[in-house]
C-alpha cells in the first residue's frame, strides 16, 4: 500500500502571512493615497491654468478690463439667467468667465469634497475657487486695468477656497481672498495704496504667514483675516494658484507673502467707489 501524506499550512506560518500582508499594506496604502492625490493636484492646476487663459481671453475682449470677482445686476438680467431671486441681485465672477470655458469641471476641483454651491450666482453649479481681491474687485469697488500690473507673472488672480474655519463659521460663496491687511482698503487713497511693512493697528501692509495661521486656528468671520478665505495648505503645505499672465503652479504660503516679491499684489490695485465700499 502506498501512503499519502496531505501537507498543510501550520498556525503559526499562517499567521506569518497574514503579518507579512499586514505589513505591506501599511507600507503601500499610504503610497496609494499620495499617488491620488498627486493625481488630483495635477487636475486641480489644470483647472487653474485654464481659468488664467479664460480671464485673459476676458480682459482682451474688454479693453484690459479685468473681471470683478462679484457683480451687482438688475433683477431683469438675473431673472432672465434663471437665477434664484436674492436681496442683492449678485452674480459671481464665473458669469462673464464660463462662455471661455464652457466646462463645468474647469470649477471643480476633484480634491475639493465640498464644493460651494454656486448655482444661484453663477451658470455652474459647484465652485472650489477664490479670487485675489486685489486684482479681481468686489462689487463694491471698480474693475481694475490690466495695464496696471507690475508684474503679471507674479500675480494671484484666482486660487483654491476655503469652507469653513476650524473654529467654526463659513467664508460666503461669492468672496474673494486678499493678501493685505486690511483685506480691503476703503479708506486709503488708490495712488498711497503700496504696503510699507508688517501690518498694524492703523497701517495697511502685506499679511504674514505667521498671522495668518495664528488667526485662522480661532477666527470665525470671514471678514477677520480675508487671506484665510483661501485655502493655502490644501496640497500638503501649499496650494494651487493662476496667475495674470496665463500660467498656473504650485506655492507655499510663505512663497505668496515675500516681499521680495509678492504674489498677492504690488499693492491693492482695486479703485474704490466713494461711499460704496463697505470692506467685505
Amino acid at each position: 500500500m502506498t501512503m499519502r501524506t496531505h501537507r498543510a499550512f501550520t498556525l503559526i506560518e499562517l499567521l506569518v502571512v497574514i503579518a507579512i500582508i499586514a505589513i505591506l499594506a501599511a507600507i503601500l496604502f499610504p503610497v496609494f493615497a499620495k499617488a491620488k492625490m498627486a493625481a488630483k493636484k495635477t487636475v486641480d492646476l489644470s483647472n487653474l491654468k485654464q481659468q488664467a487663459l479664460a480671464l485673459q481671453m476676458y480682459h482682451g475682449d474688454w479693453d484690459d478690463m479685468m473681471v470683478r470677482t462679484s457683480t451687482d445686476v438688475d433683477s431683469a438680467y438675473w431673472t432672465s439667467r434663471g437665477y434664484a431671486p436674492t436681496a442683492n441681485f449678485r452674480v459671481y465672477w464665473i458669469e462673464w468667465v464660463y462662455p471661455y470655458v464652457k466646462n463645468e469641471d474647469v470649477f471643480r476641483s476633484p480634491a475639493d469634497n465640498s464644493p460651494e454651491d454656486v448655482h444661484g450666482f453663477s451658470p455652474v453649479h459647484y465652485n472650489s475657487y477664490i479670487t485675489n481681491y486685489a486684482a479681481m474687485a468686489a462689487h463694491d469697488f471698480q474693475p481694475v486695468n490690466f495695464s496696471v500690473f507690475g508684474d503679471p507673472a507674479g500675480l494671484i488672480l484666482n486660487t483654491n477656497r476655503r469652507h469653513s474655519f476650524p473654529a467654526g463659521g463659513s467664508v460666503t460663496r461669492y468672496k474673494g481672498a486678499s493678501g493685505f491687511l486690511p483685506g480691503q482698503p476703503c479708506t486709503v487713497g488708490f495712488g498711497s495704496r503700496v504696503f510699507t511693512g508688517t501690518p498694524g493697528a492703523g497701517t495697511y501692509g502685506l499679511m504674514t504667514e505667521t498671522k495668518a495661521r495664528n488667526d485662522l486656528k480661532t477666527q470665525t468671520s470671514d471678514k477677520t483675516n480675508l487671506l484665510n478665505r483661501a485655502n493655502w495648505d490644501l496640497f500638503e503645505n501649499g496650494a494651487n494658484y493662476a496667475f495674470a499672465d496665463g500660467h498656473a503652479k504650485f506655492s507655499s504660503l510663505g512663497r505668496t507673502l515675500d516681499k521680495s516679491r509678492p504674489l498677492w499684489g504690488e499693492y491693492f490695485y482695486s479703485p474704490n467707489i466713494p461711499g460704496v465700499s463697505d470692506c467685505d
